[in-house]
């Protein structure tokens, strides 16, 4: 069985559109090398972003949820699926997705044919831990997250060393811009590069001082909400909590960041993926408000 994309069948009438149907048991286990070689190691690798999760266990049917949401991203082109993988395209951005289930490892792989690779790779962080969330809440405390290093990618280095996604989040929420690979000072990697996702790259900016917070609104798990003026506009801003117990436990102050920018990604879009409100972000002090006068209902 060839390794190749799912094809069409044939509609049902002439107004309807081609049915694709995926039957993840049988594809084949073995690697597109022809199309990888075409449409992957073509890509100069300097570009590459990504994310590697690291399971403690998987259960059955895991990669193949994630195959099925990766179909569902609005202008994805599949370009090839195998047991183990997949390869696409999301304008311009290419992404080999490839799971281990010896070792249960889910690496995330995008590479730009110009630019950054941005948005596809925020698309598909997002949905894995949205999986994660719904379906397998019981994996969470048992995921550990790894970025790989882009000054090993750009220097062609084969096994790139791995940054945790909690040194990540702790350099963004400390208001420090680096990392460094291997721990050496002379090799900084700047974080809004090694993960435009977790530096909310795709998010307006404001600086902190432009705000005016009046009073707080209410307050929860996830964070307080403040009523404040921006550009002689009312907007709402919310703040991520800045608790001493989480801060000085890494895990749950990376998994309250995660709830943060899970919440501010979805509240840009509406259920059909459109645009709803533009969010500004300062990344000091991590808050964000919209862009509006009236003040959403809490």
């Amino acid at each position: 069985m060839e390794p190749v994309p799912v094809r069409p069948s044939s509609p049902i009438s002439s107004k309807e559109p081609p049915a694709t149907y995926l039957v993840p048991s049988l594809l084949s286990p073995d690697r597109p090398e022809e199309i990888l070689a075409q449409h992957w190691w073509s890509v100069p690798e300097r570009s590459e972003r990504g994310r590697v999760f690291k399971f403690g266990f998987m259960p059955l049917g895991f990669f193949e949820r994630i195959m099925v949401r990766v179909l569902h991203i609005p202008a994805i082109e599949m370009l090839a699926m195998w047991s183990t993988g997949l390869l696409a395209r999301f304008r311009g951005e290419n992404t080999l997705l490839t799971y281990d289930p010896k070792i249960y490892h889910l690496s995330i792989r995008v590479r730009s044919i110009s630019g950054d690779p941005l948005q596809l790779l925020t698309e598909l962080v997002s949905v894995t831990e949205s999986l994660l969330e719904c379906y397998y809440p019981k994996l969470k405390d048992s995921t550990s997250r790894w970025l790989n290093c882009t000054h090993c990618t750009t220097h062609g280095v084969q096994t790139p060393y791995q940054f945790r996604f909690e040194e990540c989040v702790a350099a963004i929420t400390s208001d420090n811009p680096f990392v460094y690979c291997h721990g050496i000072r002379s090799r900084s990697v700047r974080v809004d590069q090694l993960a435009p996702d977790i530096a909310f790259v795709s998010f307006p900016n404001i600086d902190a001082t432009q705000l005016q917070i009046q009073r707080l609104l209410g307050e929860g798990g996830s964070g307080q909400v403040y009523l404040a003026l921006f550009a002689s506009s009312r907007v709402a801003v919310k703040r991520l909590p800045s608790d001493p117990r989480a801060s000085s436990d890494p895990i749950k102050r990376a998994n309250k960041f995660l709830e943060f920018q899970r919440e501010a990604t979805m509240m840009r879009y509406d259920d059909d993926h459109t645009p709803m409100q533009t969010y500004l972000l300062t990344k000091r002090a991590l808050h964000r408000c919209p862009d509006r006068s009236d003040i959403p209902t809490l």
